[in-house]
């Protein structure tokens, strides 16, 4: 299954006005689809992008490579569990220097982190990852 599952992906960039040079290289690439959104923000761009994702799973993160797109590999391992939705966390890896704000690392996420799981009780140590993986179902 591991051969058959690494053979079927896609690599999509989904853009609502990037102005720094990166998409004349992206275009260059075989194999990436730049989608073009419309509609500016980080939350617009990841709608659209996984709307237009033609997999059963997306694994999305950003593309400043703030995470490792090293860490697919488990993400991948989660697939055999049927999982609605996979969040990496930044607290159970490395954090890059001047990856996080200093009020986003010690108070902000933490806080945040620990109402949801004791709300929710979802067993999460970082809800504002930007790596995550959702079946695209579960988000429709």
């Amino acid at each position: 299954m591991e051969r058959k599952l690494c053979n079927r992906f896609e690599v999509i960039v989904a853009d609502n006005g990037s102005t720094d040079g990166t998409l004349k290289i992206l275009k260059a690439i075989k194999n990436i689809r730049v989608i073009n959104v419309p509609v500016k923000g980080y939350g617009a761009a990841l709608h659209w992008g996984i709307m237009r994702a033609r997999g059963k799973y997306i694994i999305f993160a950003d593309a400043d490579l703030s995470y490792p797109f090293s860490n697919i590999e488990k993400f991948k391992s989660k697939i055999g569990g049927n999982p609605d939705l996979v969040l990496g966390s930044r607290f159970k890896g490395k954090i890059a220097t001047g990856g996080m704000p200093f009020l986003h690392r010690y108070l902000g996420t933490p806080l945040l982190t620990f109402l949801i799981r004791l709300i929710y009780k979802i067993p999460t140590t970082d809800c504002n990852s930007g790596m995550r993986m959702v079946k695209k179902k579960f988000l429709r």
